[in-house]
């Protein structure tokens, strides 16, 4: 049995530490592991098709990926945290680099999204649409919070719509992109 509270201090404890390790991530080493990745899977494992999908942060990681390994087959992105305005730790705007991707990309995007200004979304939409080929496709969730794919933020009706909506098709556009 835990103290009153309990659960709240140990939320706010991970939340910290996840933010402490978050603020350490830097460009250069994640993409290096993410290639290393790819590499695996494509030379080891054999396998013909590989895409990316990203949540949040993991979104900024699988566009910057894309935009340097034209192995993928697709890139999905759900609510990428990809501001204009780069962290200390980030060498790399994703936002410009994402012209370079030449996969088909699906960007999933909350508008009440707190961590990424609707501005930086469109700016993220121009520079995909400004690309000579893969396609582009966005969706567009009105009043849907940043994470909303998260099973937690589904006591807020739209957030829950907006996953029951876009998961389907995130699904479907792997699956054709992949086939």
């Amino acid at each position: 049995m835990h103290a009153p509270g309990h659960r709240s201090c140990c939320s706010n404890f991970r939340l910290r530490t996840l933010g402490e390790l978050v603020g350490k991530l830097d460009d250069d080493t994640a993409l290096t592991e993410q290639a290393a990745l790819l590499e695996h899977l494509v030379g080891e494992l054999g396998c013909t098709k590989v895409g990316v999908i990203g949540w949040c942060l993991g979104g900024r990681f699988a566009l910057l990926l894309a935009a340097r390994e034209h192995r993928l087959a697709n890139v999905v992105v759900y609510h990428p945290t990809v501001p204009s305005e780069l962290r200390p730790n980030h060498s790399y705007d994703a936002i410009a680099d994402s012209v370079g991707i030449t996969a088909p990309v699906m960007v999933i995007y909350p508008s009440a999204d707190a961590a990424v200004p609707v501005a930086d979304f469109e700016a993220l939409q121009t520079a995909l649409q400004s690309r000579d080929t893969g396609a582009t496709v966005t969706q567009f969730y009105p009043g849907a919070d940043h994470g909303f794919s998260d099973r937690a933020r589904h006591d807020k009706a739209v957030n829950a719509d907006a996953f029951r909506v876009s998961w389907p098709q995130a699904l479907a556009f792997i699956e054709v992109t992949t086939a």
